[in-house]
């Protein structure tokens, strides 16, 4: 009752001042919160804010038609979101004297809006511009005038109008459809129907409130320590990763989302990218011109960050390079994609391109690794898609140089921002329960990071960067470490790899035997690579046209193979070339065989690399009969030995002791690109 009452006298002296017609608002308005007049208004408006009760004053002869004449209090709104607030009263001398709640494309007069309005003699309407220049279009909201309750949700785009008499029970007046950027305006409008007088309104309970964050389940290592899977539900994660390392510094708002948007569409649950990539000095700014970190003597210094107050899209002075790097991970999870976050390339910890030969790009230290660490913690730690990917192409140990300290340095940093307590590399602790972590090293590691830290309790799998003739072998040689720990793939060969004008590694045929090598030989997942994608090239051919290379829609085809096996099957696979009788043949000569069977040995999944002849041991099965499937990683769809689709068994099988060799042959001749897989399942 106090607030109302102060809301009504503060009415009754704006009446008395604007019998003169020349009524203006003056104060400030907190921040982000902003306003302007739109279009040909005649008299200047003005808005302000005192005790939470907001006052807007605005002429114009309309807000209707394909331009508009208003003022506007405004603040950007990323995504999702709702603008509520109660129209207490109004000030005007027209019928068609409107003040509402409005969402808004821009500034500009023509702009598409969405407007949910009380007015002074005309009742309430949902009035609208669903595009740029349109004609707008009206819904009525029924009768009355102030005080009433206005309500605008978007989602996607869609916005939906609502009003109520009270701010608890709401009556939808309509929705539309909506041509506005990911980042629209949202706030308080004001429009006397007159370019000669203001007409002013008094909004209390105002609330700009964003959708909330997109959360997804976070992941963490299975109780068999082989795999992945979600932390509450439990269900067996694989990882399939698409490869973008410079996502965060090259692509603006607009690209990223429709980058992350493929990845989802083209079956990846996980995209990764590195936080500083390539932070050489005048070369290091984003898309939007903006340095991460404080520069010295034109180096970097990891422990000065680089922020400012507001993340306003629309405002390059409040926009920094964190805020772009934040709304990235938004829109991941908006597209229900995992992010494996480098917090540094391995380039700026250990040496250029010569390994640790040439140091002139280090710019971290023991001290300074913790510091941004513990930044990076702070401000990441909590969110359900973030991975954290130590290291960056680079072993940990150089014959001229050990690095570890400064990576445990950086590790404990982000486990310090992460939890506000002080953990420790060497030991267990609540960090290292709730933060999944791996290291990527390079290729000449052999396996990969179990060789430095597999030990460390903040590791919880084991990376691994491989040529494609030495996957199975590095894969194999994680799975059988103790203590056990997941390993995976982060990089192989890229698709369309190119060095000087030779292409060295493309198409694809070998993107998938490299996947289903890592797959059946014990990986995690697998991370595809592109060489136009992972450094964003917008040269020549770009990384947009790369999104459709044959290599990276193809691999999406696995769900279809794993939609076949319940999460404990999963769960429970282990490879075992001993299911193989005779020659499994080698990676080189793309003729070889890998195999892996469920723990209960019920399954089994053979992958012949060019569709040669494969002999199973049978006998290593559980006792029964077995249903033989081919399925085509081509198309994801179940073949005859004749090679017609089928939904059927084209064989069965004795399995168990004293069950004979069985051999298949799989449909079409043996070569390059005939890659098939056998499944089996016994009864």
């Amino acid at each position: 009752m106090k607030n109302r009452v102060c809301v009504t006298l503060f009415v009754v002296c704006l009446a008395a001042l604007g019998s003169t017609g020349r009524t203006q608002v003056a104060g400030t308005l907190p921040a982000p919160w902003k306003s302007q007049d739109i279009g040909a208004v005649g008299q200047p408006g003005g808005a302000s804010e005192s005790g939470g009760v907001f006052t807007v004053s605005g002429a114009g002869n309309d807000v209707w038609g394909t331009s508009d004449a208003f003022h506007f209090a405004y603040q950007p709104l990323s995504g999702d979101g709702t603008v509520v607030a109660e129209v207490a009263s109004i000030l005007g001398t027209q019928a068609w004297t409107k003040m509402g709640v409005m969402i808004r494309a821009s500034t500009q007069a023509n702009a598409a809006y969405a407007f949910m309005l009380v007015s002074t003699g005309k009742g309430l309407a949902f009035q609208r511009r669903t595009a740029s220049g349109v004609l707008a279009t009206t819904t009525a909201g029924g009768s009355g005038t102030a005080p009433r309750w206005v309500k605008l949700t978007r989602a996607g785009s869609t916005i939906t109008a609502y009003t109520s008499g009270d701010g608890q029970v709401w009556t939808k007046v309509g929705s539309d459809t909506f041509a506005m950027p990911s980042t629209a305006l949202v706030g308080l409008a004001a429009h006397s129907h007159d370019t000669t007088r203001l007409a002013t309104a008094t909004f209390a309970h105002v609330q700009v409130t964003p959708a909330a964050r997109p959360s997804m389940e976070r992941l963490q290592v299975s109780a068999n320590a082989r795999f992945l899977r979600q932390q509450t539900s439990g269900k067996h994660v694989f990882y399939l990763a698409d490869t973008g390392w410079a996502l965060f510094k090259k692509l603006n708002r607009a690209d990223a989302d429709a980058y992350l948007k493929d990845c989802a569409a083209k079956g990846f649950n996980a995209v990764q990218a590195v936080a500083l990539w390539q932070v050489g000095s005048s070369s290091s700014i984003n898309a939007y011109g903006d340095h991460p970190l404080v520069r010295i003597n034109n180096r970097y210094d990891p422990a000065q960050i680089v922020t400012t107050p507001g993340s306003d899209p629309a405002d390059p002075a409040a926009y920094d390079y964190w805020d772009h790097v934040d709304y990235v991970l938004d829109r991941a999870a908006h597209y229900g994609l995992y992010v494996m976050f480098a917090p540094t390339w391995g380039y700026y910890v250990s040496g250029t391109n010569s390994y640790a030969l040439d140091m002139s790009s280090n710019i971290f230290t023991v001290a300074n690794a913790r510091a941004y660490g513990e930044f990076m913690g702070r401000r990441y730690g909590a969110r359900t898609n973030v991975i954290w990917m130590i290291g960056g192409d680079r072993s940990a140990v150089y014959d001229n140089g050990d690095f570890r300290p400064v990576w445990r340095s950086l590790v404990e940093g982000v486990g310090r921002g992460a939890t506000g307590q002080s953990p420790t590399w060497s030991q267990p602790h609540l960090a290292w329960d709730r933060l999944l972590m791996t290291y990527h090293p390079r290729k000449r590691d052999s396996p990969g990071s179990s060789l430095w830290f597999h030990d460390d309790p903040w590791l919880d799998f084991n990376g691994i960067q491989s040529e494609y003739n030495a996957i199975v072998n590095k894969t194999r040689t994680d799975w059988n470490r103790t203590p056990t720990k997941p390993t995976l793939l982060i990089e192989g060969r890229y698709e369309g790899e190119v060095s000087g004008d030779k292409i060295l590694f493309t198409g694809a045929y070998k993107q998938r035997y490299q996947m289903y090598h890592a797959i059946l030989a014990g990986s995690l997942g697998y991370a595809y690579g592109n060489g136009r994608i992972w450094n964003m090239l917008t040269t020549d051919e770009t990384w947009k046209t790369a999104l459709n290379d044959p290599g990276r829609v193809s691999l999406g085809m696995v769900w279809s193979l794993l939609g076949g096996f319940t999460d404990a099957q999963l769960f429970g696979r282990v490879p075992d070339q001993a299911l193989l009788d005779g020659s499994v043949g080698t990676a080189t000569a793309e003729d070889l065989l890998v195999a892996m069977r469920g723990g209960d040995r019920k399954f089994a999944l053979v992958y012949s690399t060019n569709g040669r002849n494969i002999r199973v041991v049978a006998s290593m099965l559980a006792a029964g009969t077995a249903d033989a499937f081919w399925w085509s990683p081509r198309t994801g769809k179940f073949y005859t030995g004749a090679g017609s689709q089928t939904t059927t068994p084209f064989a069965r099988i004795a399995t168990g002791a004293g069950a004979p060799i069985a051999v298949f042959d799989p449909p079409g001749a043996a070569g390059t690109g005939n890659d098939w897989m056998l499944k089996l399942v016994v009864r």
